[in-house]
């Protein structure tokens, strides 16, 4: 079961940890010598560079998901834990960008999961600027009663 589990992973991830899938003939980026859209200021900067982030919504799995992410071999997740929230607290400058990358060993297929990049608009630029466009994603969703639900249950439990 646990390699089934682990095959579903790689294809999910589009195969970040192997081949890359051909590019739509409509992608207006389709050349093969397009450069990443990182500015200069971030480009150079050393260490590891995510390739994927998982964004969604608050209670829909992701904590689950990046559990299970977290066994394959080839998928690490930052030092800090699961959720870092560079891109939506802090201003991003040369230094807070290698200090993020530091955050992250050394693997194939090296990543975050923080919800709420989806919902603000600002991470969107600043994840392109400072990880490319070469970036995955894994958008987790959920319908909106049994969230809501979910998180009141949370709440609650917390309160007890």
């Amino acid at each position: 079961m646990t390699g089934h589990r682990f095959q579903f992973i790689s294809r999910v991830l589009g195969r970040v940890v192997g081949d890359r899938p051909p590019r739509s003939s409509c992608d207006k980026n389709a050349g093969p010598d397009v450069q990443r859209s990182t500015p200069s200021d971030f480009r150079d900067i050393p260490g590891q560079r995510p390739n994927f982030l998982g964004i969604g919504a608050a209670k829909a799995g992701t904590t689950t998901l990046a559990r299970q992410l977290s066994g394959h071999p080839e998928i690490s997740f930052s030092r800090k834990g699961k959720e870092l929230h560079f891109f939506d607290e802090q201003p991003i400058t040369p230094e807070s960008v290698a200090h993020y990358f530091s955050l992250f060993p050394s693997n194939i297929a090296v990543g975050e999961f923080t919800p709420s990049y989806l919902f603000d608009p600002k991470c969107r630029d600043q994840i392109r600027d400072v990880l490319g466009t070469e970036t995955r994603f894994i958008a987790i969703l959920r319908n909106p009663v049994d969230r809501a639900y979910s998180h009141y249950l949370s709440c609650r439990a917390q309160l007890e």
